[in-house]
């Protein structure tokens, strides 16, 4: 249980508009509910264009460091990664990090590397420990974080260090509990509906008597903000296969309307709107 590895409560912290780096985390209850091609097409949308106070364009960083997949649905092949950063954090700065982006379809990429032995160098608690150096650093655009799904200390760590967490559940059993252990540990760690927002991901699919479930399970907490994003499975295989988010690739389609729908939901947030929080 969290309250076990973590005693006390998270408490709402202050927001201040020149505290650093605005962060948004993308969390799938579980593998393969399509939490990474989700957090890559809301970045790619949030890139576009939004009204949240922060300067143009996005970050995005995957933060899974045994199994990036955002670099393979971009069709990337990053020179530099995470583990360049590490060993700098010390002295990182905007110039630094901005030298190991890697920039496609309007988005900033920030991963773990593909050479699984270099991956392994990098402990949690160093991933932990870069997002909190990013969060100081003022003047960039949004950062948004493809969060591992592993429950330690360093996801806990990196959850209180987050401006604002989107949970992307699916209709499949195994997601209907999963989300009810992740909805009992978020409420545990004090993470509010200023800072959730949940998003059923692949909606109006065959496993509709599921889907009801999930949304009567998510029902109980009114006070949290749901947001359907149509199933587009094979629509979004096939933008990968091009190395592009889907709401580029077709931008009136109505999975592209679905994610647009969310990135106004933030715009309109009240937290992020006072811009990035003090940590």
């Amino acid at each position: 249980m969290v309250t076990k590895l973590e005693n006390d409560k998270r408490q709402p912290r202050a927001a201040e508009s020149s505290a650093g780096t605005l962060t948004i985390g993308v969390l799938g209850v579980k593998g393969g509910v399509g939490a990474s091609t989700f957090a890559l097409n809301l970045a790619a949308q949030l890139a576009a264009g939004n009204d949240l106070p922060v300067s143009p364009g996005c970050i995005i960083m995957d933060a899974n460091l045994q199994q990036p997949d955002l670099a393979l649905l971009l069709n990337l092949k990053p020179r530099f990664s995470i583990s360049d950063l590490i060993p700098r954090l010390n002295s990182l700065s905007v110039e630094l990090l901005s030298s190991c982006l890697t920039e496609s379809a309007g988005v900033s990429l920030l991963t773990a590397s593909d050479n699984i032995s270099e991956a392994l160098t990098v402990s949690p608690d160093a991933l932990s420990q870069l997002l909190g150096a990013i969060k100081t650093l003022k003047g960039l655009p949004v950062c948004l974080v493809d969060l591992p799904k592993t429950l330690d200390k360093n996801l806990l760590t990196m959850l209180d260090d987050l401006d604002h967490l989107i949970l992307v559940m699916e209709a499949t059993v195994p997601a209907l509990a999963a989300t009810g252990k992740w909805l009992s540990i978020l409420s545990d760690l004090g993470i509010d509906k200023d800072r959730l927002t949940l998003v059923l991901n692949r909606s109006g699919g065959k496993m509709k008597d599921v889907e009801k479930q999930l949304l009567n399970l998510t029902a109980k907490r009114q006070s949290h903000s749901l947001f359907k994003v149509v199933n587009a499975y094979e629509e979004a295989e096939n933008a990968a296969i091009e190395g592009l988010p889907l709401v580029l690739r077709n931008s009136r389609s109505a999975y592209a309307k679905s994610i647009a729908a969310v990135c106004r939901h933030l715009a309109e947030n009240p937290v992020l709107k006072e811009g990035p929080c003090r940590i």
